[in-house]
This record gives structure tokens, C-alpha cells and sequence, in this order.
């Protein structure tokens, strides 16, 4: 069961579809490993739901509704929205992947199907993102230990699979650490995995 978790504030804007594509993925990977923040998303997502059918409403012309029907009819069944991150898959099998659902699903494979660069005891593989964000999987060595660094902006790091320890906290698989322009860190991996 992972500790560290995203703030609520991060879930709201996730549920409300508020965060950019980077962020849903990383905040709908932590859920797939983390039953206590898919439960609070379920809550949050009700509310939003009760505060849409509670509120007020807005008639549209005829015209802009059947443009929008049409609109949905043609996108067809199971087609989400571009930029849309919300499957939840938890594993449930005894054989438990690295890369849960539904990040294994965005990067379209397995981490040995991905491009990896070694620059020492680290391995890097780039993930493509909209948004200008700078995304990437990451192999630390066993008991490494990487250069005390910070960050020009937020850092949000996912455990899929060991873990690691820095001045914040120790992180295990699930766990989510941010580190914000303020944070100075030297992060290091568990000699187990």
C-alpha cells in the first residue's frame, strides 16, 4: 500500500479533467497501485457528479445539441477524448507487471520494448509527451545513489517497481514524491531492487 500519495487538491483537478495529460497519467498510474486514492477519486468524482445534476442549467438551440450529438455518434463507442488519461486496470493476477495499466497501455509495450540510454548507474527512457513536459522512465542501479540535484520546476517521481530513499522520505512501489524548485535532493535506490 503506497504512503505518499497526491494532495487532494491534485485529485480534484484530476477527476474535474483539469490537469494536462502528463500529470493524469502519472495521478491514473498511482491510482492503479493505490486502492486508498482510487476510493477518493470514486468520492470525488460522485460529488462533482451531484454538484453537475444539482446546478444550474442552460438551454442550448436545437442546433448546437444535434452538432453535439452528431459529433458523439461519429466519434463511436470507446473512443476517448484526445488527451484523455482515466482507465483504472488494478492488476489481479498473481504475475504482476512493472508497468501497471494504464501506463503500460500509453507507452504501448513493455520497458524492455522502450529506447533506453545508460549514462552510469542510470537508464533513461524517454516518454513523448504534449505540453512541453518532460516525461521519462528511469533505471537507478541497485544501493546507487544519484548527484545531489534540484529542479528549475515541479518534479513529480512514481515508484513502479524497488524503490528509493532522499531527505523527504523512503518510496516504495506506488508512492508519489514531489519535489518543487525548493527541494534539493540526492536520491537513493534500496540495494534490493
Amino acid at each position: 500500500m503506497p504512503m505518499h500519495h497526491p494532495d487532494e487538491a491534485m485529485l480534484v483537478d484530476y477527476v474535474s479533467g483539469a490537469l494536462p495529460e502528463a500529470l493524469s497519467l502519472v495521478i491514473v498510474t498511482h491510482l492503479a497501485l493505490c486502492p486508498a486514492c482510487r476510493a477518493e477519486s470514486v468520492r470525488l468524482e460522485a460529488i462533482g457528479g451531484a454538484m453537475l445534476e444539482n446546478g444550474p442549467t442552460t438551454a442550448i438551440d436545437t442546433d448546437s445539441r444535434s452538432r453535439a450529438l452528431a459529433a458523439i455518434e461519429r466519434a463511436g463507442p470507446d473512443v476517448p477524448p484526445p488527451g484523455a488519461v482515466r482507465s483504472v486496470e488494478p492488476a489481479v493476477s498473481a504475475q504482476v507487471p512493472i508497468l501497471p495499466q494504464p501506463l503500460r497501455s500509453y507507452l504501448g509495450g513493455e520497458p524492455g520494448d522502450l529506447a533506453w540510454r545508460w549514462r552510469g548507474s542510470l537508464s533513461e527512457a524517454p516518454i513523448g509527451l504534449p505540453g512541453g513536459f518532460n516525461a521519462r522512465l528511469m533505471k537507478i542501479k541497485r544501493g546507487a545513489a544519484m548527484p545531489r540535484h534540484g529542479h528549475h520546476g515541479m518534479e513529480y517521481t512514481l515508484v513502479l517497481a524497488g524503490g528509493f530513499s532522499d531527505a523527504q522520505g523512503h518510496y516504495l512501489r506506488g508512492d508519489l514524491a514531489v519535489a518543487d524548485p525548493a527541494n534539493e535532493h540526492k536520491p537513493v535506490a534500496y540495494p534490493d531492487e
